[in-house]
């Protein structure tokens, strides 16, 4: 079933950019899943995006960070899939905090932000299992698959 965990709302200015802003919440000991969706208004002003970011922190501490574009984000985290830039493992009871980054909040109209945290107790199925990775002569004493969040910027 799907549990309301916590909603936040908040008016950002151009005073809040460059902050990071804390949110907790707790996670009851039979969540499966956690599902977190940020939403803020307005994404464009004057021609310039406001940006804002999640890094989700569970009971043993970082747990991720998405930097995504746009005015919605949402993430989705259990223990046999995780949203990219996330980590996959159980999902821990106790107190979880997201902090929400103002990388640029621009002057004029405030920002309007909303943040939903939902829980599921549903079981999760488990993955299904991943081909080998091809093996050559040079690497067979060192294949392995390594999961990771790879990412480049275009003017790097």
């Amino acid at each position: 079933m799907k549990t309301a965990l916590a909603t936040f709302a908040r008016t950002l200015t151009a005073s809040d950019t460059k902050k990071n802003i804390p949110f907790t919440f707790n996670v009851p000991a039979d969540a499966t899943q956690i599902n977190i969706r940020l939403t803020f208004s307005p994404w464009v002003v004057d021609g310039f995006k406001n940006l804002l970011t999640l890094n989700v922190f569970d009971p043993s501490g970082f747990r991720g960070a998405g930097h995504r574009h746009g005015d919605v984000h949402e993430v989705t985290l259990n223990a046999e899939y995780a949203s990219p830039g996330y980590l996959t493992r159980p999902i821990q009871p106790g107190e979880w905090t997201v902090v929400v980054d103002t990388h640029l909040i621009m002057p004029g109209a405030p920002c309007e932000m909303r943040l939903e945290v939902n829980a599921s107790d549903v079981p999760v199925a488990p993955a299904a299992p991943r081909p080998p990775p091809p093996v050559s002569a040079q690497s067979r004493s060192s294949a392995q698959w390594y999961r990771g969040d790879l990412h480049a910027h275009s003017i790097h």
